[in-house]
This record gives structure tokens, sequence and C-alpha cells, in this order.
């Protein structure tokens, strides 16, 4: 079965970003690309189709390796992306957010549950992340997080497909019982890298007063191609209130990989993946 990849498209700039990012994916794999588009009334949708079967056209003109499909219905983009995906058996959702504000006005409270609820990793990318032919350098911020783990396995498969590099960027704690889990964890990120024989580097664990800034700095320092990000929380609603907003919006325009906990299989456009590493 052919690898398939949902791209939600308001034929804005950001979607083209997105379309690039989702295509360069797809190239390896030969597999599909699914534009979907939502109009709010069956009035529009005959309009919106041919649009849409055009717009297709361009896109697969593009990107002559993969192949190109679409999909427009009537509905809430917000609550239908994500069935969308599970319905069409996408492994993956890229798509586009414009910087923080721009973000809060494509998202609201409804997005964040495309997001927050999501059963697939999601891709975020913005209007001005540049079109890349490989996640080369691949970050990995090392938490104390239950769950925190989960990422290394989509690192893991990331890094074998793009032939990347991982950074690992621990987080520092003052707290001395939690700066030695972080280590145990950063000691078993290494094993884990070695048998799998990949590159890696792990940055210096040092004091900072912003975990935030730490994350963008060495991002830029780096070339940073590429953040996997773990969901921790607990709700749609407290998702974007702190790091993971302002990693995901960060002004390098670093595209961002948001996972959550809750998903149990890997994206096998990556690799086979069981959901245990």
């Amino acid at each position: 079965m052919k690898k398939t990849i949902l791209t939600p498209v308001d034929y804005s700039e950001v979607s083209d970003v997105a379309i690039a990012h989702a295509s360069e994916i797809l190239k390896a794999s030969k597999g599909d690309l699914l534009l979907f588009h939502v109009v709010k009334t069956s009035k529009q949708l005959f309009a919106a189709q041919r649009k849409m079967k055009i717009f297709a056209a361009k896109v697969q003109a593009k990107y002559p390796e993969i192949m190109v499909k679409s999909l427009v219905r009537i509905g809430d983009v917000y609550d239908d992306i994500g069935n969308a995906a599970l319905e069409n058996n996408a492994e993956l959702i890229v798509m586009g957010t414009q910087g923080l504000k721009g973000f809060q006005i494509i998202t609201g409270s409804r997005a964040l549950k495309v997001v927050a609820n999501s059963e697939l990793p999601i891709i975020i990318v913005q209007k001005k992340t540049k079109k890349r032919k490989a996640y080369k350098n691949i970050l990995v911020p090392m938490t104390i997080d239950k769950n925190s783990k989960q990422k290394l396995t989509y690192a893991k498969h990331l890094a074998k497909y793009f032939n990347s590099k991982i950074f690992l960027l621990p987080q520092y704690e003052k707290d001395e019982f939690l700066r030695n889990k972080v280590e145990r964890d950063i000691n078993f990120s290494k094993q884990y890298f070695e048998e799998a024989n990949l590159e890696y580097e792990v940055a210096s664990l040092k004091e900072a007063g912003d975990d935030f800034m730490d994350y963008l700095k060495y991002s830029q320092e780096k070339e940073i191609d590429l953040v996997v990000f773990m969901n921790q929380a607990e709700s749609a609603y407290t998702l974007f209130d702190t790091k993971v907003q302002r990693v995901i919006t960060n002004k390098s325009n670093i595209p961002v990989m948001l996972i959550n906990p809750k998903s149990t299989s890997f994206v096998s456009i990556f690799g086979n993946y069981s959901g245990q590493g």
C-alpha cells in the first residue's frame, strides 16, 4: 500500500510551503499526497471541487515524482482534518501556520483539538519556512516529562530515512534528582542511537533562564531543519500555553513535528514501527 500524507489547503502561501515539505517527504517512498479542503455549504461544493481539481493538477505537474489526490467536503476544517486523514489511511499530516498571531487566527480552540487530539503526528510549517530537500539536522529536546522517550523512535526513523544527524538538547534542572534523571535519559538516548548506527550530538547541560531561548539559539547555531517535540498537555486548551506554542511559532521558522503520547502507531512512511521502538 502506498503511503499517504494529508495537507490541508486554503490556497495561501503557507499551504504551498506545507505541500513542498510533504512532497519532499514522499519522494523516496513514491507515496500519495492528499490535498484537503473544506467548504461550509453544499452551494459552495461544486465550485470548490473545480478549483481544487485545477490546483491539484498544477501540484501534480510540479511534483511528478508523487501521486497527488484531492478531497473537498462539506464541514468544518478543524473538525474534519483528523477524520479525513484516518478515513484515507494517511500516516502524517503536514500543515501550515503563520507565526503566533496568524496561528491564533488559524487555530482558535477548535483547531487546538486537531493537534491535541490527533492520532497522527503533525509537521507544522510557517509561511517563511524554507523548502528543504531533506531534514538533515534534527533537534530532539530532552525533558523529564513522561513519554518523552517516545519521540526518540520518531527521530530514529526520520534520521534513517533522511540520513540525518540528531542533536539532543537536554533540559537544565536545578534539582539534583531531576538533573540525574535527565542525564540517565541522555545516556539511554546515546546508546539507542549508537545501536541504530546514527550520528548524534549532545549539547552540554547548562543553567538557563529560558528553555525556549536555548532551543532557538541552539537551532540557529546547528542549522536545525526539524524539531521533534512531544506534546505533554492534557487538554487541547493548554496545548499551546507555554513552550510548545513558542517552539511551533519560532522566529527562525523551523518546522516542528508534534507528537501526542496517545499515538500508538508510527508513520511507516519513515519505516516500519510497531509502537515500541
